[in-house]
């Protein structure tokens, strides 16, 4: 019988990750930690701020606020906490017991952030106003012209620093309310009201921020300001002028600037050392918003309201992304895979012994932006937030062997969400508004006619001159109209590469009652054409073909297709039978899926039961592997015999088989190569 081995230690690869728990019902806006390091204060959008023991997460008290916490500082001898409300107040309070202090008045809007040291007191007020008040809560000074939100607040030096959403950040002499000269001042349109916003920038490109003013703000021993917002800004403030940008991954929600250098809570927690080395380490589920450092553990608060307790001596494990693997490609002939995370950065992975042999991160970005193996023993990465577009690199060693310019359209909203390759150096890619054809020797690149938006798959046919597309939009896009957002439906659309024009497009069904129509799912090539659902009935295969429009066979397998994938020349259809559904958001309870082989004409070759609740499943002409919501991961034959199974110990997010190689990559950041053996 074949047995599961996995080929490096991703199973005890080092996890920083010392505790977690749920801890609040809301978003953690600020975390502050009491002299010791072993007590933090967070503080949260459920109207609760907890005092922590670190590194067990006991609570030892809690603070009621009068609403939301917007914001938490500390004092420098660690005695007074001083908090920011959304009912025009900020408020004082006993570091250590939590007992309540002056309550500071005086506000016209939200309070979204407060400073403190040993002189004063300072917020920063959505109604245009700067605030500086003493300790005893009367209100000192009021700066700023009533523009514009402010959002962030920093007092050092005599100094208040202070950035507002318009995207500026000036600062004033705190003793005589002197305005001095801004760090900078951008352009920058604000849309919207207390709940939303859209920052519309205009003018030439500046030295500060690219959209809006920064929402972070720390300065660290060597008297460097740090400002956070779609990047992260170094200032020297003597000469008032920036003197380091740092890429982060999503926007920067929090800054903890040390001696060990510069810690960011951006989804993920990237970290720069002092001579600006880049790591990242997990954050919370759903992404991180604040950071603090508390003697030897980083404490991380996250959006949904969970607590994470880190180790930063823990080097970045070489088994583990820093966040769930969103993206699997292989190279079966290089013996390769590759897997992307969530915040953009993409590690290589050799199949012989499972090593990592690379990792692709010298732009991080968020989101799915994906890459595909060229077939000559090159990888392309793309990217979605200017030029270059896209990137070649050796995936062996992760030198960059040359960046590709795409087009200069800057509606390309997303820049580009699916990659292919059709023949040997052309490549398509997907973005917002149509197919782009690359030539990856010269650069060249030219744009197929017709129209399309939100491109997330391309799949050409096995000749290489046709491709079928998955797009995201609403009918009118097709008439030159812009997306409704409010009627978007999944299009699949049959292009011609030789010709460079599209030939069909097919409109999923809209059910009634329903926002979106999502019902092809990602098409497989075959012999002449394609099979994907049919976009007419969930539990519907259908046959598509260039040169006739319309579907040319279909195979109505009921209930409905969750997965579809190729078998070696056939195809395997996941499905749930008619009547079998679990109770709504039940993923645990019902029978097991089937599982139904096809061929290339959609005849059915014989169909088992699965055992078990599959939500990835791959297959060559001899396997199928599946893994489940609980990390079990089975190897059957086409018969449905288990051959071998192996506890993941945790949920797969992705998965590939690939000869005698299976390569999983796992909710939290893990990929295991495991060999076939016996």
């Amino acid at each position: 019988m074949p047995r599961l081995h996995p080929l490096a230690p991703s199973f005890e690869t080092p996890s920083p990750i010392v505790a977690r728990r749920q801890v609040h019902g809301d978003i953690i806006h600020a975390l502050v930690a009491l002299p010791g390091g072993d007590r933090v204060w967070s503080a949260s959008e459920d109207g609760r701020a907890i005092l922590w023991s670190i590194p067990e997460l006991q609570p030892l008290c809690e603070i009621e606020g009068p609403g939301p916490f917007n914001d938490l500082a500390l004092d420098p001898r660690g005695e007074i906490l001083v908090s920011a409300h959304d009912d025009g107040t900020a408020r004082l309070w006993d570091a250590t017991c939590g007992e309540p202090g002056p309550v500071l008045r005086g506000h016209g809007d939200f309070v979204r952030a407060v400073a403190i040291d040993g002189r004063g007191i300072a917020t920063a007020c959505e109604d245009g106003h700067v605030r500086l008040f003493d300790h005893e809560g009367r209100l000192v000074r009021t700066l700023g012209d009533g523009e514009g939100a402010w959002v962030s607040v920093l007092l050092h030096d005599g100094k208040v620093i202070a950035g507002r959403r318009d995207n500026r950040l000036v600062v004033w002499d705190a003793a005589s309310g002197e305005e001095r000269p801004p760090l900078y001042v951008a352009e920058t349109r604000i849309v919207g009201n207390r709940q939303w916003f859209l920052a519309i920038p205009s003018g030439e490109p500046h030295d500060g921020h690219r959209q809006t003013g920064p929402r972070a703000l720390a300065i660290g021993p060597d008297g460097v300001l740090w400002s956070g917002s779609e990047d992260l800004l170094g200032w020297e403030l003597a000469r008032r002028e920036r003197i380091a940008v740092r890429r982060a991954a999503w926007q920067v929600e929090d800054i903890v600037a040390d001696e060990a250098g510069v810690v960011v809570a951006a989804h993920v927690v990237e970290l720069w050392d002092r001579q600006g080395v880049h790591r990242q380490l997990p954050g919370p589920e759903r992404g991180a918003s604040a950071v603090v450092r508390a003697g030897d553990h980083l404490v991380v608060g996250g959006s949904k309201g969970e607590l994470l307790i880190l180790d930063p001596d823990v080097a970045e494990p070489v088994g583990r992304h820093a966040d769930y693997v969103l993206g699997l490609e292989v190279d079966p002939v290089a013996r390769l895979a590759a897997t992307g995370d969530s915040v953009g950065t993409v590690r290589v992975w050799d199949l012989e012994d499972g090593r990592m042999l690379a990792c692709l991160d010298r732009w991080p970005e968020p989101n799915d932006h994906p890459f595909v193996f060229t077939g000559d023993g090159r990888l392309v990465t793309s990217r979605g937030d200017g030029e270059p577009v896209l990137t070649i690199w050796d995936p062996r060693s992760g030198e960059v062997l040359r960046e590709l310019e795409g087009p200069s359209d800057r509606s390309e909203l997303g820049g580009v969400r699916g990659l292919t390759m059709v023949t040997p150096g052309v490549l398509l890619s997907g973005g917002h508004p149509g197919i782009t054809r690359w030539d990856l020797a010269s650069g060249h690149h030219d744009r197929l006619a017709g129209r399309t938006q939100q491109v997330s798959r391309l799949v050409p046919d096995p000749s290489g001159r046709f491709v079928a597309t998955l797009g995201w939009f609403s009918a009118g896009v097709l008439r030159g109209e812009e997306s409704d957002i409010m009627r978007t439906q999944e299009h699949l659309q049959i292009w011609s590469i030789e010709r460079g024009v599209l030939l069909h497009t097919y409109a999923g069904r809209f059910p009634e009652g329903e926002r979106f129509g999502l019902d092809f799912g990602a098409p497989v090539a075959v012999e002449g054409g394609w099979i994907s659902r049919s976009g007419a009935r969930a539990g519907e295969l259908a046959r598509w073909e260039p040169a006739r429009e319309g579907p040319v066979a279909t195979l109505d397998l009921g209930g409905s297709i969750s997965e579809l994938g190729p078998a070696g020349a056939d195809l395997f259809a996941l499905h749930r039978p008619p009547g079998a559904a679990a109770e709504e958001g039940d993923e645990d309870e019902g029978p097991s899926d089937l599982l139904t082989l096809v061929d290339a004409d959609l005849r059915p070759l014989g169909s088992f039961e699965m055992p078990l609740r599959a939500r990835h499943v791959a297959a060559d002409d001899a396997r199928i592997a599946a893994t489940d919501l609980d990390g079990r991961l089975v190897l059957l034959d086409r018969q449905g015999a288990l051959l071998a199974e192996l506890d993941l110990r945790g949920a797969a997010y992705r998965l590939a088989l690939a000869g005698d190689r299976i390569v999983v990559g796992m909710a939290d950041g893990r990929v295991h190569v495991l060999a076939i053996r016996g």
